[in-house]
């Protein structure tokens, strides 16, 4: 497991990350767009939140916002940014007829509308690491919230989660940053134990 994978990114990394993930939609006209509504996406979240995303949820959000931008708002054609616009643009035409307000004939135009200007929404290799790297963080919070007792939860949530370190977690628990460190050491002891 990559520690660093689950720790919250630094603000400074956001811009290289959006950067990185722009360059890759090949639209060289729009890259510092796509750059800004990744960065506002990231920013969004944080201040609705109050706290800084780890690498995975960061890539999530900015590629939602990057393709969304892409494929959506920038179109010469106005299209409305409804959940029905954006599975027809994904390819998810399953249940589209039944939970959508369109008629058949609506639908059908805004498929023809959207077919041809799609953007691919990133190479498939990011896709997979993406989706491989959140699967693994849904397992270890299972692991956390199932194996761990309260306390360990809580550290956790706070180290991880709440982006806080081991001395302000100490002083919540009332002991040293050192020994905030030993625990978190134990607890990754047993989380390794049940993912391997």
């Amino acid at each position: 497991m990559n520690k660093d994978k689950l720790e919250p990114m630094n603000p400074d990394d956001y811009y290289g990350l959006c950067s990185k993930m722009a360059y890759k939609y090949k639209s060289p006209h729009l890259y510092d767009d796509l750059v800004s509504e990744g960065l506002l996406a990231i920013y969004e979240w944080v201040d609705k939140t109050a706290c800084h995303l780890n690498k995975p949820k960061a890539i999530q959000v900015a590629n939602e916002a990057m393709w969304v931008y892409l494929n959506i708002k920038s179109l010469s054609v106005s299209v409305p940014a409804s959940k029905t616009s954006m599975n027809i643009l994904r390819g998810n035409y399953k249940d589209i007829q039944k939970n959508s307000d369109y008629s058949k004939d609506g639908l059908k135009w805004l498929s023809m509308v959207l077919s041809g200007a799609t953007e691919n929404i990133m190479d498939e290799t990011l896709v997979d690491t993406v989706d491989e790297e959140l699967q693994m963080l849904e397992s270890v919070w299972e692991v956390i919230l199932n194996k761990l007792d309260a306390k360990g939860v809580r550290v956790m949530t706070m180290l991880y989660q709440q982006g806080m370190n081991y001395k302000q977690v100490g002083d919540e628990f009332g002991v040293s940053g050192r020994a905030v460190s030993y625990w978190e050491e134990d607890y990754i002891d047993i989380i390794k134990k049940e993912l391997l």
